[in-house]
């Protein structure tokens, strides 16, 4: 629909550019909800993130004149809990001539609004003049590029010991923060498991440092990054057996690993 926010249902489009083929979900619209309308914006809600999860790629289209409304905030951080790739456009950026608008402002209040869109690529864009429409699908390429990266555990571990020596693990308590290695173990987002002595003495500023490193590092642009903590894992140490007999029943208790402390996702924020 040309009214923003009046489409309701989510209508696949397959678009050829170039050699690949592409399939454009235009989502349902999401405005702000008045009585008699409620029942028909919750449904339209609802296909929304419907859309989202099949999604690979979710490109936010915003008014330039506006900038993000409260209702594209709520869509922003569903694109982020869906763990999807994301690029933004600003639209009608021909109609701010003159009006004063420059696009670091634009940049800068919508990266406070949404932290997560720091690392996305944004594209100022006009339908009617066709500017900047040809940098849209090469966006998309590469943000699909990012989403796919899969890093051999030694180039991630080299790229880790840099990380480290520029800025130490935190000491808490009196106790510092052990990194044994990291690996990466799947894609579409990329998500890294960090083996350590502990999670807990991993702040959370030096999480987020980490997941910055790679992210400079490998060039993850317009993807969310997981991180998964994991404590040592220690041997269990044997009641000492009550009768001679019991020997082997300690021996297989030797055996049980436990883990120090559970694990931890960490998402960006």
């Amino acid at each position: 629909s040309p009214i923003a926010g009046t489409t309701r249902d989510a209508i696949d489009t397959k678009i050829r550019f170039g050699d690949k083929e592409y399939l454009i979900i235009d989502t349902a619209g999401i405005r702000r909800k008045h009585k008699e309308k409620e029942v028909v914006e919750k449904f339209a809600s609802i296909r929304s993130e419907e859309a989202l999860s099949r999604a690979d790629i979710v490109i936010l289209v915003m008014d330039s004149m506006q900038g993000m409304t409260g209702e594209e905030k709520k869509i922003a951080h569903m694109i982020e809990k869906s763990e999807k790739g994301c690029l933004l456009l600003f639209n009608k950026w021909d109609l701010t001539k003159g009006q004063g608008f420059r696009m670091e402002h634009s940049i800068r209040a919508i990266d406070e609004e949404v932290p997560f869109f720091k690392f996305c690529p944004k594209i100022f864009i006009s339908a009617k003049t066709k500017r900047n429409v040809d940098k849209i699908f090469p966006a998309i390429d590469s943000i699909e590029s990012a989403l796919n990266t899969r890093i051999s555990t030694g180039t991630l571990n080299k790229s880790l010991i840099q990380a480290m020596q520029k800025y130490h693990p935190p000491v808490i308590g009196g106790k510092r923060l052990r990194i044994y290695y990291m690996a990466q173990v799947d894609i579409k987002p990329p998500r890294f498991v960090l083996f350590v002595n502990s999670p807990l003495l991993c702040e959370h500023n030096y999480k987020k440092y980490l997941i910055n490193h790679l992210r400079d590092s490998f060039n993850f642009s317009g993807v969310p990054l997981l991180l998964e903590l994991r404590g040592k894992v220690k041997k269990r140490r044997p009641p000492p057996p009550a009768h001679p007999h019991d020997r082997p029943y300690a021996t297989l208790d030797r055996d049980l690993p436990i883990i120090d402390d559970d694990d931890e996702i960490m998402h960006e924020e």
